[in-house]
This record gives C-alpha cells, sequence and structure tokens, in this order.
C-alpha cells in the first residue's frame, strides 16, 4: 500500500505544478487588478506548500517501506 500511496504523491505533485504553472499564466492574464493579483498569488502560494507538504509525505513513505 505504501508503494501506491508514493506513486499517487508523485502524480499529484506533477499535477500540482502543472496548475501552478497555469496559475502564472492566468495571473499575467487575467489578473488586471491588485486584488486580482492577490487572489492568485495566495492560490498559488497554497498550492506551493501543498506541493511542499506531499512530497514530504511522500519521501516519508519511501522511508517507511525502506524500513520494512
Amino acid at each position: 500500500m505504501i508503494a501506491s500511496l508514493a506513486l499517487h504523491l508523485t502524480d499529484l505533485e506533477q499535477r500540482l505544478a502543472m496548475l501552478q504553472l497555469s496559475l502564472h499564466g492566468l495571473r499575467a492574464t487575467y489578473a488586471t487588478d491588485a486584488t486580482a493579483r492577490a487572489d492568485f498569488d495566495a492560490v498559488a502560494h497554497h498550492t506551493s506548500t501543498l506541493r511542499s507538504q506531499l512530497a514530504g509525505v511522500r519521501i516519508e513513505c519511501e522511508y517507511a517501506k525502506g524500513g520494512k
């Protein structure tokens, strides 16, 4: 189960990376005022945080798998 979880976490990390790229593109196109830019920046920050947390969980899963 841990092996499949690590694979799913890697997939989620990749999807978050794509989401971050999309957000940056949308921000440049649609964020014409300060409020919209702040909204895009907040969402981008949360995706970055989530991506880091998923990477940490994936590393812990791989470590746990190696310890068994």
